[in-house]
């Protein structure tokens, strides 16, 4: 049995010069197209927003190609250069077909509340993120050599939605804290003491998307946001991207943000022991912004080890397991030299007393 789905027209970056698919370089900062190896800038794409990527709608109810068991939330898009049905969940906003390759924009999933202020584009390549995560292993002892095969890693940018949280915490703290008498340095002095203070905060990062983990995305900041570009679709070219599923304003979200800018309040109010703590936090402010990540994942023993890489700074992030029999390899290592820098000398040292007895 199968359930209906939108069938429309997926949108892709066309080549000003000869009208092939064109994606982003993070090294270079410019479009590239691998056809007939034009560059261009920014400039060439300041209307890609509204013209470029806008193709005509073919909008109908049609049979989806997958069963409603499998995913009942699936839409189905045409690719614009091969004409292939595209089959995505319903948050996927940048994706590839799978049989030509070509980069497919679903820009109705960018319209209305669900389109970013800003963009921040990659500017660590592929090959740089790789060398960022080799680097990241290197850094842990007895991994297991699978993930160090580049073989074996997926890898892929991802656009991840986040919201930028600008606004104030106030708040106040009651304690007590001791100090050495003035008039007899056997005694202790205890005094009371309440603090009032008021913090503001800019742009407090906070991924929106329910598929990411939080403590990763939060684990590979900062990002630059002097470098934030002005919502384009042009960025989107090359990249998976996602839009937000988790509501920006809602309570667990804003709690998130608010015990960060809490905590950073509280160690400045905070003078010996805290007895009680109010706080308050409120964002008049809050920015929606597509982020760049650099996701892989490495099998092992059947279990699938999940790393971020920050898509501007390279900051890598992700659990990796320990090899039982690295472990022991060098704990038998360590041994033997132990026992050699023990045994020798002993050796030697009785072979001495023995001659000069």
């Amino acid at each position: 049995m199968s359930s209906k789905s939108k069938y429309s027209d997926a949108a892709v970056l066309r080549c000003p010069s000869c009208g092939a698919n064109i994606v982003y370089s993070p090294i270079t900062g410019r479009w590239t197209c691998s056809s007939c190896g034009g560059t261009f800038t920014e400039d060439d794409f300041k209307n890609v927003a509204d013209e470029n990527v806008a193709t005509e709608k073919n909008t109908a109810e049609v049979e989806p190609t997958v069963t409603e068991s499998a995913q009942p939330e699936l839409d189905v898009f045409r690719c614009q250069s091969c004409g292939a049905e595209l089959v995505t969940d319903s948050n996927t906003v940048a994706t590839f077909c799978a049989y030509c390759g070509s980069a497919d924009i679903i820009k109705e999933r960018l319209e209305g509340e669900y389109r970013p202020d800003f963009v921040l584009p990659f500017t660590i390549s592929k090959d740089e993120a790789l060398n960022c995560y080799t680097e990241h292993c290197k850094e842990a002892s007895f991994v297991p050599g699978v993930f160090f095969d580049h073989k074996n890693v997926k890898i892929q940018g991802i656009y991840v939605p986040f919201c930028l949280y600008s606004g104030r915490c106030e708040g106040t703290v009651t304690g007590k804290y001791e100090t050495t008498s003035p008039t007899n340095s056997n005694m202790l002095d205890i005094h009371s003491y309440v603090r009032s203070g008021r913090m503001d905060f800019a742009r407090i990062p906070a991924d929106v998307s329910k598929k990411m983990d939080d403590a990763l995305m939060d684990s590979i900041e900062p990002f630059d946001f002097e470098q934030l570009k002005d919502f384009n679709y042009a960025y989107l070219s090359g990249f998976l991207a996602e839009k937000y599923d988790v509501e920006r304003e809602g309570s667990a979200q804003l709690q998130r943000v608010s015990s960060r800018m809490q905590s950073s309040l509280n160690r400045k109010l905070t003078k010996g022991s805290t007895t009680t703590t109010e706080m308050k936090s409120e964002f008049p402010t809050i920015e929606y912004v597509l982020m760049p990540v650099w996701m892989l994942s490495v099998e092992y023993k059947g279990t699938e080890y999940h790393f971020a890489i920050n898509g501007q700074s390279g900051t890598t992030e992700g659990f990796l397991p320990c090899e039982p029999s690295k472990k022991w390899l060098w704990f038998l290592i360590l041994t033997i030299s132990i026992s050699a820098v023990i045994i020798v000398p002993l050796y030697f040292f009785i072979v001495w007393l023995f001659n000069n007895a």
